[in-house]
């Protein structure tokens, strides 16, 4: 019997903002396959994760394929994030680049390989998860920030070009989290940052599943950013 969900692929889903997604949306009935660069994740023995090295344009077109063979109807969330903590005037050009290849480049090859067996069978849900520190500036992460804030002009480009098509493609603008990046924020830090979120503390990765779930059923929400920042 045919799910009347997509199948949700969740690209960097072994991390631990990625887990707790993969873990979310198989609790809410859906079927999900998550990627992996080093390690599997451990998560639920009913979600399935294939390796892939997003920055290797051919990994993620076999990736594609693979998904593609079986399935009409995907949902692409692409989660994979790297940062350095270094002041702009001394962020080498070598950790530049290592972050633009994963969070900036990995996306394009990802979406580019699924966009287009996606136009084939007129369906397709993109997601591409961005980052508050974009539109806010914090020191220290200029490639961090740069690289996830291009996100948003990449979807609302693909939005544009599948308008019609039966694919959406959106941008989520992610917080400060209780889990992942956020806690490796000496605690010093953490506090003054606290005390400038209007929610007043860091937020939990289950607004992101709702997104998710919102946005799955929204044929009409395309090009969007939706900020999920307690307010920030």
């Amino acid at each position: 019997m045919t799910s009347v969900y997509p199948l949700h692929v969740v690209a960097g889903g072994s991390s631990e903002v990625g887990r707790i997604i993969c873990d979310g949306l198989a609790g809410r009935g859906r079927r999900v396959i998550s990627t992996h660069f080093a390690h599997p994740p451990s998560t639920g023995s009913a979600i399935r994760s294939i390796r892939c090295d997003v920055r290797v344009p051919a990994q993620c077109e076999s990736f594609a394929e693979e998904i593609f063979r079986t399935e009409s109807e995907v949902f692409l969330t692409y989660l994979p994030s790297l940062k350095v903590d270094r002041v702009t005037h001394r962020l080498s050009a070598d950790e530049w680049l290592r972050v633009i290849d994963v969070n900036l480049n990995g996306a394009f090859n990802v979406v580019s390989a699924f966009l287009r067996r996606m136009r084939e069978r007129g369906y397709g849900r993109i997601v591409l998860v961005g980052s508050v520190s974009g539109r806010m500036g914090y020191p220290g992460t200029a490639a961090y920030s740069a690289s996830k804030e291009a996100l948003r002009g990449l979807s609302r480009v693909i939005a544009v070009e599948n308008a019609g098509r039966g694919i959406t493609a959106n941008y989520i603008e992610l917080g400060f989290m209780k889990v992942g990046m956020s806690l490796q924020i000496p605690e010093d830090v953490q506090t003054r940052i606290k005390s400038s979120i209007p929610a007043g503390d860091f937020g939990g990765p289950e607004s992101l599943l709702e997104a998710l779930l919102f946005i799955e059923q929204a044929p009409y929400v395309t090009g969007a950013g939706i900020s999920i920042a307690g307010g920030l």
